[in-house]
């Protein structure tokens, strides 16, 4: 299940920045609640169907991870799409 979905900053950003859900040029998305196996390809593979994806990371034991978009429409529509 992909429950808790939503943008997150750039791993490193500057003091005072935009909030992630304003920045446009933020194309990371979080996923959490992932199950503890799912891998990298399989959380891939649920996203593929809302655009260009340019990385994805499962974070091993933590069950949860990002997926970064090629595009910000692509991100705003899967957390719109996988929420709840």
């Amino acid at each position: 299940s992909l429950a808790a979905i939503y943008p997150v900053p750039a791993y490193t950003a500057p003091v005072n920045t935009v909030p992630p859900e304003y920045d446009v040029n933020n194309t990371t998305i979080f996923v959490g609640n992932l199950d503890l196996n799912v891998s990298e390809e399989e959380l891939k593979q649920n996203f593929l169907q809302f655009g260009e994806i340019v990385s994805v990371k499962v974070h091993a034991g933590k069950a949860c991870g990002f997926v970064q978009f090629g595009a910000r429409a692509s991100a705003e529509e899967a957390i719109q799409k996988m929420q709840g």
